[in-house]
């Protein structure tokens, strides 16, 4: 599974974005000129996360995210500047029930995949208690 399409209105400093991707995609670009802001909007569609206190960009009523996956999954996700959010999710044009649940348990519960540098800021032992909960093992002590 792996994003193929991106589209993000009036979130944080972004009044507008598309991307159909590629097989190599690269965000590069001077400071404060958005990249770590697509980054953010991915995260958000994908694990409705809340690294900062305002979303929508300002003068803007509702932030459009809409991610698209290879495999037939779409996200659309809206947040208005309330606070108040919706998503829906499908999967080959089929609507899919308790999205936020399906999300979950398809890709998870750590966006470190979107923003590597949060797990590399953690402390030791939250770094070993995330990395254990990947693998499907049990360890006790002796």
């Amino acid at each position: 599974m792996k994003i193929a399409r991106l589209e993000f209105r009036n979130c944080l400093g972004i009044s507008e974005f598309e991307h159909q991707a590629g097989k190599i995609n690269l965000i590069s670009g001077d400071n404060e000129k958005g990249k770590t802001s697509v980054l953010e909007a991915i995260e958000k569609a994908l694990y409705n996360t809340d690294r900062r206190a305002k979303f929508v960009k300002d003068n803007e009523d509702v932030a459009t995210l809409y991610v698209e996956l290879s495999d037939g999954l779409s996200i659309d996700r809206k947040v208005k500047d309330s606070g108040q959010m919706s998503i829906k999710v499908e999967r080959d044009g089929a609507l899919v029930r308790r999205p936020e649940t399906f999300l979950k348990s398809l890709i998870g519960e750590h966006p470190f995949a979107f923003n590597p540098i949060d797990f590399m800021q953690k402390k030791d032992k939250e770094q070993t208690e995330i990395l254990l909960s990947l693998i499907p093992m049990k360890i006790t002590e002796g």
